[in-house]
């Protein structure tokens, strides 16, 4: 380099690798003592990190590794208040990773760290548990011709709402409710009396959901006006509308 230079850059080099400097004057054919430095470039981040698979309690992880050098990972998983719920540690062919025993429908943020030496990169990705159903969902008989009564037992975890539908024999929606998280039962009117009912509740968490279904049916109407008619010693003829 030239005399009134203060300074060199190296490009090209490896992500996270340990060099060795040495640098030397020069004046004439005599070299100088050297002068000798140790530097490290920054380890690259993971990348392609993304959300392989999520179930109720589950969360899989997986990422393209950190190119160049570096000596561990440190994983990282974070609940929505930002707070440290886990933390894992891998080497660097590390490539995949689960969460169990997590809280469904809630969001976390994975963190994976890159250490090499005392110098770090990062890669970070979200993902959301699947919410859980209702349980216990149950038609209530209360023996009435036009409405019917569903009970449930709320879903356990994090969730946003719940949506109701009410199906007719042939499919059809006959009625569509949305409920908050602290409701335990559902009334739908205006029914047709003898008629089998299909109810469906969809727990929604994001863009995420599950659902539990049951079966109800009204009560038949009872026939109305009845009467006698053409009365004998032994018969009789009854009449209904």
């Amino acid at each position: 380099v030239p005399t009134a230079s203060r300074g060199h850059k190296f490009n090209d080099l490896t992500p996270g690798k340990k060099y060795k400097i040495r640098v030397f004057t020069v004046s004439g054919g005599l070299c100088s003592i050297a002068a000798d430095r140790e530097g490290r470039t920054v380890p690259a981040a993971v990348t392609d990190l993304k959300l392989q698979d999520n179930s109720i309690e589950i969360l899989s992880f997986n990422w393209t590794k950190a190119e160049g050098e570096c000596d561990s990972y440190e994983i990282f998983l974070y609940n929505s208040d930002k707070t440290l719920h886990d933390r894992k540690s891998g080497i660097q062919n590390l490539e995949e990773c689960s969460f169990q025993n997590l809280t469904p429908g809630k969001m976390y943020k994975l963190v994976i760290v890159t250490h090499s030496g005392g110098l770090t990169n990062e890669s970070s990705v979200f993902g959301r548990t699947v919410p859980a159903k209702v349980t216990r969902l149950q038609w209530v008989n209360i023996n009435q011709t036009d409405s019917l009564l569903f009970t449930w037992t709320p879903a356990v975890g994090e969730f946003d709402s719940y949506n109701m539908s009410l199906y007719n024999p042939n499919g059809t929606v006959q009625s569509n409710k949305f409920g908050k998280k602290d409701l335990k039962e559902c009334y739908f009117l205006g029914l047709i009396p003898g008629r089998i009912y299909h109810m469906v509740i969809v727990t929604q968490s994001g863009e995420l959901s599950n659902k539990a279904a049951a079966e109800g049916r009204t009560a038949p109407k009872p026939p109305g006006s009845v009467s006698f008619a053409d009365v004998t010693n032994t018969s009789l003829v009854i009449t209904w509308l």
